[in-house]
């Protein structure tokens, strides 16, 4: 919960075989490009302040009582299923996030449990954004 992510690009090109891993950032050289020319650049995501950040364990339980509610305390930044505004972003999302997920996961030799737990998440959000569109805040104003 609570971790800003900054997209950006800078007029270098990376001469490492890495070059996301900060240890590499010395090694690049400076490129003459135009402030506006973003093709040749290269392309760095920084996540930054991890406040309420905490470990999350790969089981059901975890899903569902923290992954669940940061993903939807985060509502500007990630897409939302059956909103108008969102929804082509959720179905691209929906799409590639078991497959990146699996990917993952089978790299690191994931339990069948564990290589379940993507397809869970995706589905507790839907169910999650469904019950809550069904609240009305009127309903829960009274005066006395």
């Amino acid at each position: 919960m609570d971790m800003e992510f900054v997209l950006g690009s800078c007029a270098t090109k990376a001469l490492t075989r890495f070059p996301y891993a900060m240890e590499n950032f010395d090694h690049q050289e400076t490129l003459d490009i135009p402030p506006r020319d973003f093709k040749p650049r290269s392309i760095h995501l920084w996540m930054l302040n991890f406040d309420k950040a905490n470990r999350i364990e790969m089981t059901k339980d975890d899903v569902d009582k923290k992954l669940l509610p940061a993903f939807l305390g985060n509502d500007p930044y990630y897409p939302r299923p059956a909103t108008e505004k969102d929804n082509y972003l959720w179905e691209e999302f929906s799409e590639v996030y078991p497959k990146a997920s699996g990917l993952i996961l089978k790299r690191r030799g994931a339990s069948k449990s564990v290589m379940e737990l993507p397809a869970r998440f995706l589905r507790k959000v839907e169910e999650r954004v469904k019950e809550n569109a069904k609240f009305n805040l009127d309903d829960t104003i009274t005066f006395g």
